[in-house]
């Protein structure tokens, strides 16, 4: 019979992948105004989602009401870009540390045109991250524990028999 050492295997947390709701989350309260650290592509792009879907469905909300209800949907729409328009800056001078440069790309390409923003964003936030730690902090898809991975794998594997 065999049995697994269940002693020997440690529990890791991972940052690798932040869920939809996390992102938000992380974006709109904890680093709602923080340009400083690393953000992991999961966490850029799933709050691109949540503004651009929210848009979208506030636009498509006005279309039936016409000319009656014109003002409120432009209302909320302005309220809304104005809400994510910081965090939204943040999460990509933050996307911009995790590849190791520096938010002044995103300032002067803002400076150039928003065609800059654009083409910059598209570049620089789909690749993968810089391996290890930078001056910005640590990787956010490593593990959180710096315990060696091959330990783990040894203990995990560990069989009686």
């Amino acid at each position: 019979m065999k049995e697994i050492n269940s002693n020997k295997i440690t529990n890791k947390e991972y940052r690798i992948m932040v869920s939809f709701s996390d992102a938000v989350k992380i974006c709109l309260t904890k680093k709602y105004a923080t340009m400083s650290g690393r953000a992991s592509r999961s966490e850029f792009w799933w709050f691109q989602l949540f503004i651009w879907v929210t848009d979208i469905c506030i636009m498509a909300l006005s279309a039936p009401f016409g000319k009656d209800v014109e003002g409120f949907f432009i209302g909320a729409f302005v309220v809304f870009t104005l809400l994510t328009l910081i965090p939204y800056f943040c999460v990509f001078v933050r996307r911009l540390h995790d590849r190791g440069h520096s938010g002044s790309i995103f300032w002067w390409s803002l400076l150039i045109s928003i065609y800059g923003v654009l083409i910059i964003g598209l570049i620089m936030n789909m690749f993968g991250s810089d391996e290890g730690s930078n001056e910005y902090g640590p990787n956010p898809n490593e593990p959180i524990n710096s315990d060696d991975a091959s330990t783990e794998k040894e203990n995990v594997s560990k069989v009686e028999t």
